[in-house]
């Protein structure tokens, strides 16, 4: 029989956050206030505007949610499914009968293992930089964890001729 699982990291289907005063954080106002920070501080609250950039689209959780009604209730749709929230696959590994995947439960540290014939990962955004700047990777001033250091104008610092700027966003 067909069945739909899904795993996440999370522990829930976050919601991307497009509501109006998200905006807030990108308007030059907050941007000198952040940029005023000490650099100790700045990472926790970039954090902590994850969702600003990185979530499913509400659009996306209101669909799958009509979806799943009409399937439970209205039984429209007769194939399974499964979400698997707090989970994080450590291992795959496959044979004829399929993937197998081995993941740690957030909720109870149990381990889960699910068997799947087709496999979709989104494994979401990690940074890198840009191979048009690898080359001048050893002039730009990067923070502890990689990212280039943003002037308020969003410029990057570096040491090469000050008359060249390199902007990022």
């Amino acid at each position: 029989a067909d069945e739909i699982v899904w795993i996440t990291r999370r522990p829930g289907l976050d919601a991307l956050d497009e509501t109006a005063f998200t905006n807030e954080y990108f308007t030059p106002e907050y941007v000198r206030h952040f940029h005023r920070l000490p650099e100790e501080r700045k990472p926790l609250i970039v954090r902590s505007h994850k969702l600003t950039g990185d979530g499913v689209s509400p659009a996306t959780l209101q669909e799958l949610s009509q979806y799943l009604y009409e399937r439970d209730f209205l039984h429209t749709d007769t194939t399974s499914y499964c979400i698997m929230p707090n989970r994080e696959v450590h291992l795959i590994g496959r044979d004829k009968g399929g993937y197998h995947l081995h993941m740690r439960n957030g909720f109870n540290n149990d381990d889960d293992v699910v068997t799947t014939d087709k496999l979709i990962l989104a494994t979401g955004y990690h940074y890198a930089l840009p191979k048009c700047l690898e080359a001048l990777a050893g002039k730009l001033d990067l923070d502890d964890e990689g990212f280039p250091r943003l002037a308020k104008d969003y410029s990057v610092q570096w040491d090469g001729p000050s008359e060249h700027h390199i902007y990022m966003q």
